[in-house]
């Protein structure tokens, strides 16, 4: 049996949560989560297409670093289809927030909270909920 490492099982965790929250919400949005490694960090990427327009797709990189203070610190950096090369890794340096939490339930509520309203806000003005 293949598993995934920790380290991706709860970036995936998150962003799997994050679909759930939104297909919930009935918002209907276009994207993909995808695995990176760029041979010194592993983690999860989710990427949000704005009508393929690679200066406003939101690209959310989220991982628990090699180097971090405890088990339950996730890094996040929030970027666009631009400031992502072919491999899913970032081109340069960007933007991050790191989270600590002594619980990895309390880190997953957290991230998770953060990275929707983040996307609430980055998306707020393309997102179209679907009509019942």
């Amino acid at each position: 049996m293949i598993k995934w490492s920790d380290k991706i099982k709860k970036s995936v965790n998150i962003f799997n949560s994050i679909a759930n929250e939104l297909l919930k919400e009935e918002t209907d949005i276009d994207g993909i989560i995808d695995v990176f490694n760029n041979g010194l960090e592993e983690g999860v990427l989710l990427k949000i297409y704005d009508k393929f327009n690679p200066a406003s797709d939101l690209c959310i990189w989220a991982y628990l670093p090699t180097e971090r203070d405890c088990d339950n610190q996730m890094k996040v950096i929030i970027g666009t289809h631009n400031d992502c090369d072919n491999s899913n890794h970032w081109k340069e340096e960007l933007p991050f927030k790191i989270f600590t939490e002594a619980r990895a339930k309390e880190l997953h509520n957290k991230v998770r909270n953060y990275l929707m309203e983040v996307i609430r806000t980055r998306m707020d003005k393309k997102i179209e909920k679907k009509e019942r």
